[in-house]
């Protein structure tokens, strides 16, 4: 079975599920907002235990590759993709000690993003469809009901995901390179 065969056949019992959850924080939330109790939400550590702060990242939105590049320690990708796929935008997000870039292209109603980081990205084990595939030898899994291949490259982990085929995104991994 392909990895579009796959999501194809997974997609529709996966789908149903996640509106079923969907549906149950929906009426969770409902009826906490009813109550209106903001104490449900207080919580008293244990006095050994060291509080932190969790961190964000500094997000930075750049309109054209020329200014994200500046913002990032890496050679950002410029995949050959198709001409009527255009850059919408990248958004470079820095933390302490690492960065990551998401391009997002468009081309009438689909999407295409393309994510390159200095650290590691873990991969979700329940979810992978196929390893070893293309000349990057990414991992295809599946995130939400979309495909998405992953893989890494001299200190650096590369994603490609959006609303098109795995074959297709197998062919922008392979275009990214390495």
């Amino acid at each position: 079975m392909t990895s579009t065969e796959y999501l194809k056949e997974a997609g529709s019992a996966s789908l149903e599920i996640e509106r079923e959850v969907v549906d149950a924080v929906r009426d969770i939330c409902s009826a906490v907002q009813e109550r209106g109790d903001d104490a449900l939400f207080e919580f008293d550590p244990p006095t050994d235990a060291e509080v932190t702060e969790p961190t964000t990242a500094d997000s930075e939105r750049f309109d054209d590759h020329e200014g994200a590049a500046d913002a990032v320690p890496y050679e950002l990708p410029e995949p050959d993709l198709p001409e009527e796929y255009t850059l919408a935008q990248i958004t470079v997000s820095a933390w302490e000690s690492s960065t990551s870039a998401t391009l997002v292209y468009e081309h009438a109603g689909e999407f295409l993003n393309v994510n390159v980081a200095d650290h590691e990205k873990s991969v979700d084990e329940a979810t992978v469809v196929e390893r070893d595939v293309g000349e990057v030898d990414a991992t295809v899994t599946v995130v939400t009901d979309r495909p998405l291949v992953v893989w890494e490259c001299e200190g650096l982990t590369y994603r490609v995901s959006g609303s098109l085929e795995a074959d297709t995104l197998i062919e922008v991994a392979e275009a990214v390179g390495c």
